[in-house]
């Protein structure tokens, strides 16, 4: 299918290493396999920037916008809303993602409104699309349309080194602990490691990283964890090939200060390498795991849970084996790039015929 006229991404910080900008990259790959693919990237200030900086961002925009006059507008977060304006104006469709964060928040009259008004939101996971569903009963809601992963990631070969009976492995930004549930992974890890030989891996850096430090030592654990910082995509994909298991139980807040997982792409990661997932049973993970088969749910914050999962995959290796491989097929089918571009192409066609 190919647009008669260009197809408009909207983003900001396109370039940047966030959740959100990767999954806004997927989706402008995914749109340039339909058709003209136009791309603009507000590169608003980061947050606390000055309003004549977005002001600046956002009328740019808007005077490329009036000279392609796109078929359909895609806005890569739902705080662009607004943009979309003059295209709805034009009768011409305009598509927002939802990533889950927006709507956890207290909703507000602006929210609920650009929910209805725009053809269709595209979440990102079915805790989502519940979520926006939620906040606004009559937004248009459209395929639920997951992940894209990268090729690379289905063909690192699985490099299990020697070493402890289990090796755990977590990636996340080092900010809010709690809210990555590392705190919970520590415990945990500490715990099992009354019973068998354990290690945890720590990918990731940020300002919580002398805190982290500081919780390690406090929970005298220096010896069963490791902080690898900031890895490049290649280590990335080492450490992948070389864990045993992946934990990401991220805990999940609404209100003023929401938290969670909108999807949750390092468990999708690693299922591309062949590596089980124990993630949290809220929020978007849920999507990345069939419980049970390719890996394990437990509630976030639940030390005994986790070490419970933990001992269950650590004491049986055929099973965590069998489990790697059917995540390997499962994310393959559900969450690759194959996938991906075809769940936008039928998005797509629903919004322009």
């Amino acid at each position: 299918m190919r647009a008669p006229l260009p197809i408009l991404f909207l983003g900001s910080d396109l370039d940047g290493v966030g959740g959100i900008q990767r999954y806004s990259r997927w989706m402008i790959e995914a749109l340039g396999e339909l058709g003209p693919c136009e791309v603009i990237d507000l590169a608003l200030p980061p947050t606390g920037g000055s309003l004549a900086g977005k002001a600046s961002g956002a009328i740019a925009a808007l005077s490329r916008w009036s000279r392609l006059r796109p078929r359909l507008v895609v806005l890569g977060h739902l705080s662009f809303a607004p943009l979309a304006a003059p295209q709805l104006l034009g009768r011409r469709p305009a598509v927002a993602l939802a990533y889950g964060i927006e709507v956890w928040g207290p909703p507000s009259a602006g929210t609920r409104a650009a929910l209805r008004r725009l053809s269709r939101v595209w979440p990102i996971s079915t805790f989502t699309a519940a979520e926006v569903r939620r906040v606004e009963p009559r937004a248009r809601i459209g395929p639920v349309l997951g992940a894209g992963l990268d090729d690379s990631f289905f063909t690192a070969p699985r490099s299990r080194p020697s070493g402890p009976a289990i090796r755990v492995l977590m990636v996340a930004r080092l900010d809010d602990l709690a809210y990555k549930g590392i705190d919970t992974s520590i415990d945990a890890v500490r715990r099992v490691s009354a019973s068998i030989e354990v290690e945890l891996r720590i990918v990731g850096d940020g300002p919580g990283r002398a805190a982290l430090d500081e919780l390690i030592r406090a929970r005298d654990a220096g010896a069963l964890v490791r902080r690898l910082g900031s890895v490049d995509d290649h280590t990335l994909r080492e450490e992948y090939a070389r864990a045993d298991v992946v934990v990401c139980v991220s805990r999940f807040r609404r209100g003023y200060e929401p938290r969670g997982e909108g999807l949750g792409i390092v468990p999708l990661e690693a299922a591309a390498a062949g590596v089980p997932a124990i993630v949290g049973n809220v929020g978007g993970t849920v999507d990345t795991v069939v419980d049970g088969v390719t890996g394990l749910l437990v509630p976030p914050g639940d030390v005994d849970s986790l070490a419970a999962a933990l001992l269950t995959l650590g004491r049986d290796p055929e099973r965590r084996i069998r489990m790697g491989r059917a995540a390997q097929a499962f994310v393959r089918q559900v969450h690759s790039r194959e996938a991906f571009q075809r769940r936008v192409r039928d998005a797509v066609g629903e919004v322009v015929g």
